[in-house]
């Protein structure tokens, strides 16, 4: 049988509606407001990816007469959080996912991917797999 290697890549927002629907399923609160930030982030010396998102918690309501800022929250979302919320939202959009793939987060460009990997045989395809990451 064939290996096979698989990228998916989502936009900002589809990871957004991902986390809310994920939240919504699990009976979690997610603060309702205006987004006014994302950002996907890793670094080398922590593994994993993570995503903020900074929500104007009661728009134009001000914290300060003085400084003007809006009641701001943020939401950092954990890997393993962010992973359930999209392989939750693949299966609603109805993109296959293979049940027995190996499923990795990573970066790609600034946006977060879910990588793929069925190989039933064991045969090695990490050469493949890094080429095609370093593109």
């Amino acid at each position: 049988m064939p290996s096979e290697f698989r990228c998916i890549v989502f936009e900002p927002a589809e990871v957004v509606r991902a986390t809310r629907e994920y939240y919504s399923c699990r009976n979690l609160a997610f603060p309702s407001g205006v987004i006014l930030k994302t950002l996907a982030e890793s670094w080398v010396g922590w593994s994993g990816i993570r995503f903020l998102i900074t929500i104007a918690a009661h728009p134009g309501v001000r914290t300060t007469p003085f400084f003007g800022c809006e009641a701001q929250q943020e939401i950092v979302i954990d890997e393993s959080t962010l992973a359930a919320a999209l392989i939750l939202y693949c299966r609603k959009k109805r993109i296959p996912l293979p049940a027995c793939a190996e499923k990795h987060l990573r970066l790609i460009d600034g946006k977060v991917s879910l990588l793929l990997t069925n190989n039933p045989e064991g045969n090695d395809i990490t050469i493949i797999i890094q080429s095609t990451l370093s593109i």
